[in-house]
Formats: C-alpha cells, structure tokens, sequence
C-alpha cells in the first residue's frame, strides 16, 4: 500500500507545481479524475459494497 500524504505534504507539493508553472488548471484535474473514475469504477463499486457488507 502507498504511503499516504500528509496536508502538510500535499500543500508543500501544490506550492512547487505553482512556482514550476505545472500546477493543472481546475478543468484539467477535474477530468483526470473523472478519466480515473470511469476506468475504475467497477472496482470503487465493488470496494464500496464490501465497506457497507462489512459495517453491517
């Protein structure tokens, strides 16, 4: 499993992206994520079920 990041991290790593002139614009990000998403949601449906399977 990946190591998960800290805020402090992920801000430090915003900052960079900004100064470097790479930070993503909103619309960019918003659809690497949906991208991302779409290709796995079988696997977030399942992983969400066995979540609520297991709460139950």
């Amino acid at each position: 499993m990946e190591k998960k990041i800290k805020p402090s991290e992920l801000e430090a790593e915003v900052q960079r992206l900004i100064r470097e002139g790479k930070m993503p614009t909103l619309e960019e990000l918003s659809a690497v994520i949906a991208e991302v998403r779409e290709k796995y949601r079988e696997q977030i449906l399942a992983a969400r079920k066995m979540g609520e399977d297991s709460e139950n």
